[in-house]
């Protein structure tokens, strides 16, 4: 197999890099504090399970949420995601409990936390993010942090998960675009510039970009290699594995993976040849099969299915629909269709918050990334029908292998919306049954990006490429950064963030009982 020739780094290519990362840990820091605790993105429930996980005691049941949670939410919480401004009595958001003394709101805290009887239905969700977040709790408190900066020091984890996401998005377009500067520096300042607000919560998704990023970046490496040995054949099963124990909405990603390290072995190895590779797949299976067998047998003890779905779907209120009705699906009509694929296309660049009742989102910029999401699938699916050499190149092997992980992602979302008849406890509903949740396949980021540089090269390439790819990726990058920032900023007037909350009455959080 050829591949690109991979230039070393330059001192500056480093120092872009390292600001790329200072960037993307400076706005996530900062949106990270001006979001309230506790979004519409069933963030009460992760903090819930992190808060179980810091304790030593992860849930064995769909059980109510811990009573000492509780006490955050009810002191904490705010109802700015669901409720504007005029949907109180003086047509405005009452003050936090926090910001008042605590002898004069005592009745109204005892009965939120009364009133507070939710389950959870992400217990059976897999455990790498919350047993990470549940040492960043305990760290936490190790500093003396207590009350509201507690749970926004859990928030701040974020920061360091996405420079390591950065980071790796630089080493995989080092593997990928390794003849191209631009592209090479191109994908990290993307990803530091990218504006999904998932990255501002605290929610398992945020793991999934870096995890599938680290394994897509042993998945390259696998394809380079001619006799995989038993090195990156363990290090794929792990990173394999870890995108399995951080969300059970992986399972498209590592159905392509084992698909294409499969063809890779029929394709590229000689039978006389497999006898070589057999230490190297079977440190491969071993360190994937091991963890995701444990958490599998975890499940069908504690919660009665091998992946833990089955009770979830119940407390959803969601019921399967028979094969036979599938059809019947309006996303099988030319609107429904459109309504879905633009749903998926545009919360996979912004997310999916609430304020005030309403998705933070701008027409127009909706509109662009569908049309980015749409433009980057086209071209790259366009270069894939062409006639590959013999053995192909490196790069077109990973934009194959990025296009079929992204598509795979939409099917599994396609898949979700056919396959329920949804209630009315939760989106998606039955009068609009679309899985349009883009943040469900947000580990297919980096190969996102991967293939819409490729896409914008290819466009480029009879131009004068260097000059022309760097200014259309800059002017990207820029649209993204500014973007965000226009979309999100009616939350830095909130009372309810960090920039408020850190200025809380101590003696108020030690008498709600959240100091211990």
């Amino acid at each position: 197999m050829t591949s690109q020739p991979n230039t070393p780094p330059t001192s500056g290519e480093r120092l872009f890099v390292s600001a790329c990362c200072i960037l993307a840990a400076v706005q996530t820091f900062i949106f990270s504090a001006a979001f309230p605790l506790f979004n519409n993105a069933d963030e009460p429930a992760h903090y819930d399970l992190v808060f179980r996980y810091a304790q030593g005691d992860p849930p064995r049941s769909f059980g109510l949420m811990d009573t000492n949670w509780v006490a955050y939410d009810a002191f904490y919480g705010t109802p700015e995601y669901f409720n504007a401004p005029t949907f109180f009595p003086d047509g405005r958001i009452p003050p936090p409990l926090w910001a008042q003394s605590f002898e004069s709101i005592a009745t109204a805290f005892a009965e939120r936390k009364a009133a507070w009887q939710g389950t959870n239905h992400e217990s059976s969700q897999p455990p790498l993010y919350y047993s990470l977040a549940g040492l960043w709790w305990r760290l936490g408190q190790g500093i003396g942090l207590v009350g509201g900066n507690l749970l926004y020091w859990i928030r701040f984890l974020n920061v360091l998960l996405v420079v390591a996401l950065v980071w790796t998005g630089y080493r995989v377009a080092r593997e990928v675009f390794g003849d191209h500067p631009v592209a090479r520096l191109g994908l990290p300042a993307l990803l530091a510039c990218f504006p999904h607000t998932v990255f501002y919560s605290v929610n398992n998704d945020v793991l999934m970009p870096l995890g599938f990023g680290l394994a897509f970046l042993c998945l390259i490496r696998w394809l380079r290699a001619d006799t995989p040995g038993p090195a990156p054949g363990f290090a794929l099963g792990l990173a394999l594995a870890a995108v399995y124990l951080t969300k059970l909405s992986s399972l498209p990603f590592l159905a392509v993976s084992a698909g294409f390290v499969l063809g890779h072995t029929v394709k590229a190895h000689h039978p006389s040849r497999w006898r070589q590779c057999l230490p190297g797949y079977a440190a491969m299976i071993f360190s994937a099969g091991l963890p995701v067998v444990a958490w599998a047998l975890w499940c069908q003890v504690h919660f009665g299915d091998l992946m833990g779905s089955a009770g979830k779907v119940q407390l959803l209120g969601w019921t399967h629909l028979p094969v036979s009705r599938w059809l019947d699906h309006p996303v099988f009509q030319v609107e429904g269709l459109w309504t879905f694929i633009s749903g998926v296309c545009a919360t996979f660049w912004r997310g999916e918050m609430l304020w005030h009742g309403r998705p933070l989102a701008i027409g127009a910029l909706d509109a662009c990334f569908i049309g980015l999401t749409l433009f980057g699938l086209a071209v790259a699916g366009w270069r894939l029908v062409r006639p590959l050499g013999r053995n192909g190149d490196l790069r077109r092997r990973a934009v194959g292998l990025a296009w079929c992980l992204f598509v795979a992602g939409v099917l599994f979302l396609l898949l979700l919306s056919i396959a329920y008849d949804f209630g009315e406890k939760s989106s998606p509903t039955r009068q609009h049954p679309y899985f349009t949740t883009g943040r469900l396949i947000l580990g297919a980021l980096i190969p996102f990006l991967v293939l819409l540089l490729d896409a914008i090269l290819t466009l480029t390439s009879h131009l004068k490429p260097r000059r022309t790819a760097m200014f259309v990726i800059s002017a990207l990058c820029l649209f993204c950064l500014a973007g965000g920032w226009v979309i999100n900023r009616p939350v830095f007037k909130s009372d309810y963030n960090w920039f408020k909350v850190r200025h809380e009455s101590r003696q108020a959080v030690t008498q709600a009982g959240l100091v211990r």
